[in-house]
């Protein structure tokens, strides 16, 4: 509490986890009578730091991140939201800013889905819907998001898949490839469907922007298996809105 009550206005804009990793890069202690403590943050090949920034986005802001070092991974206006690899360093002295409201550890996302997918197609009678009603997924659009399509052109080298339509710089490569799993299964239930994809890793606001961007793309149904553990169970924030959007 000590520790907490000592920290600068700037520094309260920080997440104490980037705080005390800062710390222990300059050898400091953690608090009095605490000389280290396990931080966990996830870095790029350049040892950056990953962290998502809510801040008025603009280009200037973007300029001086990258001018400190930074790489923009994604940038949202709409969401006050950037994502960025940045030196343990700078952050401090980024959250001065008076455009920055606070910058913490890139917040993961997990999938759901158990150690074997079953076979969707009989479990949902999608083989008995086609025979008797004549359809196969001809004409729908059909978008799928989860967190990357590797092993993408083995699933289609082995026949297991057709053309797949990626979003433009969202394939979420290199991860563990459970969206052609997902394209997969979507793809036995509705062999005549279009199929998309995009990924919902590298945060809230990229997955909110894929659900519109899928959309956009005509997609008339959109699946996931992700979420994020900071997501608002009581009010709807920017993926739930995106969903009542689209």
């Amino acid at each position: 509490m000590t520790e907490k009550a000592a920290r600068s206005p700037s520094q309260n804009k920080v997440d104490s986890q980037l705080l005390f990793a800062g710390k222990l890069s300059r050898n400091e202690p953690i608090a009095e009578g605490v000389n280290t403590l396990r931080v966990e943050l996830d870095r790029d090949q350049a040892d950056r730091v990953l962290v998502d920034i809510k801040a008025g986005v603009s280009e200037e802001l973007l300029a001086d991140i990258r001018q400190r070092g930074g790489n923009i991974l994604s940038s949202f206006a709409q969401y006050q939201s950037i994502r960025a690899a940045m030196p343990l360093k700078e952050i401090e002295s980024l959250a001065a800013r008076t455009d920055v409201v606070f910058i913490g550890p890139a917040v993961k996302m997990s999938v759901n889905t158990g150690s074997v997918d079953s076979e969707g197609d009989v479990a949902e009678k999608a083989n008995v819907a086609r025979t008797t009603f004549g359809v196969d997924g001809t004409g729908v659009k059909v978008g799928v998001i989860s967190d990357s399509v590797d092993y993408l052109t083995n699933s289609q080298a082995l026949g297991d898949l057709g053309a797949v339509t990626v979003l433009t710089g969202q394939s979420g490569v290199p991860s563990t490839g459970e969206g052609t799993a997902m394209i997969e299964i979507v793809h036995d239930l509705a062999p005549g469907a279009t199929l998309y994809f995009a990924t919902g890793n590298g945060g809230q606001a990229n997955f909110a922007n894929n659900i519109r961007q899928l959309r956009a793309a005509g997609c008339d149904i959109i699946v996931d298996d992700l979420e994020y553990f900071n997501e608002s169970p009581f009010q709807d924030a920017i993926i739930a809105q995106a969903v009542n959007d689209v």
